[in-house]
């Protein structure tokens, strides 16, 4: 997505999934936190309006060391051209009740970390996100795209991701740069590089890519367009 976005209300996306099956959800793991205003559906006792089903396919509740997210921001636009050059021609979007509501802690282990695409214009909120969802943000990069796109004020070359953290994750950053070099190809359609360097900074992680487009091995895809672009798919 554009680095200058502008999420506004909606509906929700149904997701689908290319994991494994997945395990029942269980409890809570040992001091495991999460905001008070956040949605579990492991425990829907502790919040008010929790999901009711498994949201996220088949990913299995409280396995994971690295989550990544692609969330599906809504774009606020101003003009039918605009319309055109947002995400809704290419997927559905999700409202900021609906971001707020998703129980990503429920994927996390005890100690976990989380990569999440941002949007600029909404960083405030996109930090919000992450303490509901019971993560601590901890730093952020960007993408050069390297092709101009469209922009809130500026015109966007970039598109932010924030770091967070839930415990103490084992996280070696010291040869891992903030930011990724490497030009835009489809619509929404993250960069190879990325992947490469959560690998490398956690190596021995296991690793969801939440509303992801590209199966890929090492990582459990989850996503409304999961394997969209395979190689040697039509997507592609």
């Amino acid at each position: 997505m554009s680095c200058f976005a502008h999420a506004a209300v909606g509906s929700a996306a149904p997701r689908r999934s290319s994991a494994g099956a997945a395990s029942r959800p269980g409890r809570l793991a040992p001091g495991q936190v999460m905001s008070a205003s956040g949605s579990s559906f492991i425990s829907p006792d502790l919040f008010e309006g929790g999901p009711t089903s498994w949201p996220f396919g088949d990913l299995v509740p409280q396995a994971y060391d690295l989550v990544m997210i692609d969330v599906a921001w809504r774009f606020k636009n101003y003009s039918q051209l605009g319309e055109s050059k947002g995400p809704e021609p290419h997927y559905r979007t999700m409202s900021d009740a609906e971001i707020l509501a998703l129980p990503v802690a429920d994927l996390a282990r005890e100690n976990c970390a989380l990569w999440m695409w941002a949007t600029s214009p909404r960083l405030d909120f996109a930090i919000r996100v992450l303490d509901v969802w019971g993560f601590e943000f901890v730093t952020a990069g960007a993408w050069n795209k390297r092709r101009w796109g469209t922009g809130y004020v500026l015109r966007s070359v970039c598109e932010p991701f924030l770091i967070a953290k839930r415990g103490n994750p084992k996280i070696d950053g010291r040869s891992v740069p903030n930011l990724i070099e490497e030009s835009r190809r489809e619509h929404s359609r993250k960069p190879e590089r990325a992947y490469e360097l959560a690998e490398k900074m956690m190596p021995t992680a296991r690793r969801a890519d939440v509303y992801s487009r590209t199966d890929r091995p090492g990582w459990e895809a989850f996503g409304d367009e999961a394997g969209k672009f395979n190689e040697g798919d039509d997507g592609l």
